[in-house]
């Protein structure tokens, strides 16, 4: 009575908490909060654009200055290493997150194909059922941390 979806409360299996309604959409973004982010991402990566432009000029204006000392040639060489990768990690950051999260969606799957379609059949309440420790005190306490973990997931 008290996992009733129309009272609201209660938990939920596995499979309903990692894939929701639907099994076969991984993805934790839709199409229209993917192009949010990146309608963001190119708001910030503009406001980025000035300061990283402002450092180019003076750090070519460095560059044109040190040209007699080695020492303030090389600061200037690692200035320019330290520009060219943080613009390189601007540019790149989405195409890196959509990896993961295809790396992470693909992994997903494979566990699900694994057992057959269903997360709850390999993490559910059969795992608790089958722990034993060989002692009833060790046992309960590893039962009662599989539960919290439970309890956290699931709010």
């Amino acid at each position: 009575m008290t996992t009733k979806e129309e009272f609201g409360v209660g938990f939920k299996n596995y499979d309903e908490l990692v894939f929701g309604n639907n099994q076969t959409d991984l993805s934790p973004f839709t199409q229209e909060t993917w192009n949010l982010v990146m309608k963001w991402y190119r708001v910030i990566s503009t406001i980025i654009g000035g300061p990283i432009l402002l450092a180019i000029v003076i750090l070519s204006w460095k560059m044109i200055i040190a040209g007699i000392s080695p020492e303030k040639r090389n600061e200037v060489k690692d200035n320019i290493m330290r520009l060219f990768f943080g613009a390189a990690s601007i540019v790149f950051a989405p195409i890196f997150v959509k990896f993961m999260l295809l790396l992470n969606n693909s992994l997903v799957r494979l566990l699900v194909s694994n057992t057959h379609g269903s997360l709850d059949d390999l993490l559910g309440n059969s795992i608790l059922t089958n722990i034993n420790t060989g002692n009833a005190i060790a046992t309960a306490v590893v039962i009662a941390m599989f539960a919290y973990l439970f309890v956290k997931i699931n709010y």
